[in-house]
């Protein structure tokens, strides 16, 4: 419950940050390039801080890495706690850069990654995120890219698109051994709204595969939601989802839709604000907005027709 309260809770600053380190304050965001900046010192590493981004020399090789992320988790920790997880974030940064060489050996065959293979969502590049790269990645919804990965012991890996290519496996068999990988990924579901057979259910964890569980939401459904569900996959912390079982998911649209805009703008590892239709494993980013104030909703008339045959609370 904890982990979950802290991915729902937080508050607003009354002086603003700039927008690539929201939701920090500004003094808050200096503090932090500082504190990026320190730690990169430490290491003996040349860098360049920009607006939400670092450039790092090493091992004669700069690479680009962005801070939103960073931003996002340090904000929900505490200063307190930021030299610890900014130093936890760049040893598995470079931990994954270390690792390309040996995953690309062991890549060469299926059977060398197996055991690690897994699938996880991503945001789509409309939200700055992957551009789908078949057969290694590919767009699952507008707003969300489905990745093949590895989950290496320090970080996660995706998959080069040649490599995949090269196993010469087909594309369910592939998906098949990623969510069978991924549902050793434990996450804690709970009902966090009113009881009832419509009610938002939150599956929360510290690990980065919560909001992938997504792909394996119709082993959730009870047998009644037969429209399917609707779910946010504000990061990759977090999947909320309701079952569509009678007229009570009405309410709980009203209630999914601002909180995946908010836990999206709280990150870390944010995903997606929008609100999506599960349908029969087909993915439909349906219209809704909130704009802090207001819900606004406007389903497609396929939506509407499943919403009207479904009982009443």
């Amino acid at each position: 419950m904890g982990f979950l309260k802290r991915m729902m809770g937080g508050g607003e600053d009354a002086e603003r940050g700039p927008d690539w380190a929201s939701p920090m304050s500004r003094q808050d965001a200096d503090a932090f390039v500082e504190a990026v900046a320190a730690d990169l010192d430490r290491r003996g590493l040349e860098h360049a801080i920009g607006e939400g981004t670092v450039s790092i020399t090493r091992g004669g090789a700069t690479s680009e890495y962005g801070l939103t992320n960073l931003v996002q988790l340090c904000d929900q920790v505490g200063r307190r706690q930021w030299g610890s997880a900014i130093s936890s974030h760049f040893d598995n940064l470079f931990a994954a850069a270390d690792a390309d060489a040996e995953v690309r050996e062991l890549a060469r065959s299926f059977d060398g990654v197996r055991s690690m293979f897994k699938v996880r969502l991503y945001p789509g590049a409309n939200l700055g995120g992957m551009d789908p790269r078949p057969p290694a990645s590919w767009a699952l919804a507008p707003g969300l890219t489905a990745a093949f990965v590895y989950d290496l012991p320090t970080t996660v890996s995706t998959a080069n698109p040649e490599q995949v290519a090269s196993w010469g496996i087909g594309h369910e068999e592939l998906l098949a051994t990623a969510l069978a990988n991924l549902r050793t990924d434990a996450v804690e579901a709970q009902p966090i709204t009113e009881p009832g057979p419509s009610a938002v259910v939150a599956c929360i964890a510290d690990h980065f595969f919560a909001a992938s569980h997504a792909l394996l939401l119709g082993e959730r459904l009870p047998p009644k939601a037969t429209a399917g569900a609707v779910f946010v996959v504000p990061h990759r912390h977090a999947l909320l989802y309701a079952p569509m079982a009678d007229m009570g998911i009405v309410q709980s649209i009203n209630q999914l839709i601002p909180m995946g805009v908010s836990m999206f703008n709280q990150g870390p590892g944010s995903i997606s604000p929008g609100l999506y239709w599960w349908r029969d494993g087909s993915v439909t980013l349906l219209p809704a907005q909130f704009d802090g104030g207001n819900v606004q909703f406007a389903p497609p008339d396929d939506f509407v027709a499943a919403l009207n045959a479904l009982p009443a609370p």
